[in-house]
């Protein structure tokens, strides 16, 4: 780390350090290394490589609250994300964020819900996170890659990570109500502050219901400008050509998602589907997904499938992508886990499978 990133988090340190009563300042975050094999669908190439949040993304973050009275409070927080295999700020391709994670403050209550201002989560995140088995892990959810990951493969539009790409927003404002009935409910708005395209801007909200074990989501999203913190080709603001189909700037990209999920006690089921597509190419993917969590012993048995059905501009259909993984969790601690994981990929143009095989060990704080 630099001079100028050390002094941040040394005044952030020292911020936390001195916090008051009233105002409640802390360190959070999550520690997660492992091992990993792994040969690419359509590749007799094989690597063995260190990994860095495979199941949870290492992060590194501070965040606070200060009663206000009357039922109000204001907070804010800030994270990074971190890779542990070289001790790097991750963020970003065209600047690299120190706080690419989170950076918003806000103000809030329990009976109006709670406003804030900066960079966070767009509305695909938590119903994302929430209903699939492998919730956030990029090195092994196949929900997780078809969502922010596996557009690279797409021949139509080589270099794009998905047609969603991150899981944040820039510029954003963000409205989270309280609990009606089971059910909350976000609000996202992210003006776009493009010189020369006044008006262009990110917008969409989710739905989160649960009662008992049932539990129900759904978002969607027109996603217009790029995100900072997003490392792939700029779908949205910069002209490209697709499948012979010169899509010009402004070309927005919406999706839609429905969730399930239902605990058993014997075992905990997700099912959602999903579809994103390009307004102007008229490029889309469709995803559904299925998993499951079972309690077995120490820890947990995970398995989870998703097929997506990409298409170029009009009707013909590109490809098809199948990732189908197994694994079992182990919790040590309330704060520390290891795993042990196996994905396969079949991408119905790269010719045989590939795979994935590692092990890790997370530690959350």
């Amino acid at each position: 780390m630099n001079g100028a990133k050390g002094a941040v988090f040394a005044m952030l340190a020292g911020l936390a350090a001195h916090a008051s009563a009233q105002a409640q300042v802390s360190w959070f975050g999550v520690m997660d290394a492992g091992l990993a094999v792994n040969k690419l669908a359509g590749s007799g190439i094989k690597k063995t490589y260190l990994t860095s949040g495979s199941m949870t993304t290492s992060t590194l973050g501070i965040r606070g609250t200060e009663d206000l009275g009357g039922g109000l409070n204001a907070f804010f927080e800030v994270s990074s994300f971190l890779s542990l295999k070289n001790g790097g700020i991750v963020g970003g391709t065209v600047q690299q964020n120190v706080f690419g994670r989170s950076a918003f403050v806000g103000i809030g209550s329990r009976k109006w819900g709670a406003l804030d201002l900066g960079r966070g989560n767009n509305p695909s995140f938590l119903p994302t996170l929430q209903f699939n088995a492998y919730g956030n892990s990029g090195g092994w959810g196949p929900l997780w890659h078809a969502t922010y990951f596996n557009f690279t493969q797409f021949p139509s539009f080589a270099g794009v990570d998905g047609f969603i790409h991150d899981t944040a927003w820039d510029n954003q404002i963000h409205y989270a109500s309280p609990a009606l009935g089971g059910a909350t409910f976000n609000l996202h708005y992210a003006p776009g502050e493009v010189r020369g395209r006044a008006g262009v801007a990110n917008w969409g909200g989710n739905v989160l219901f649960q009662r008992g074990p049932l539990g129900l989501a759904a978002y969607y999203q027109h996603t217009a400008v790029e995100s900072s913190g997003a490392a792939s080709v700029d779908l949205y603001t910069n002209a490209f050509d697709a499948g012979g189909v010169r899509v010009p700037a402004n070309s927005a990209t919406t999706s839609w998602f429905a969730g399930a999920r239902y605990d058993f006690k014997v075992a905990k089921v997700f099912a959602t589907w999903q579809r994103s597509r390009q307004d102007i190419s008229r490029a889309r993917a469709r995803t559904a997904q299925a998993s499951v969590a079972v309690p077995a012993g120490p820890g947990r048995i995970l398995a989870e499938y998703a097929h997506t059905r990409y298409a170029g501009p009009g009707a013909r259909v590109d490809y098809t992508l199948q990732e189908a993984v197994v694994g079992y969790d182990v919790e040590l601690s309330r704060r520390t886990d290891v795993y042990a994981n196996y994905l396969r990929s079949r991408n119905a143009q790269a010719g045989p499978d590939g795979y994935t095989a590692g092990v890790g060990i997370r530690h959350r704080f």
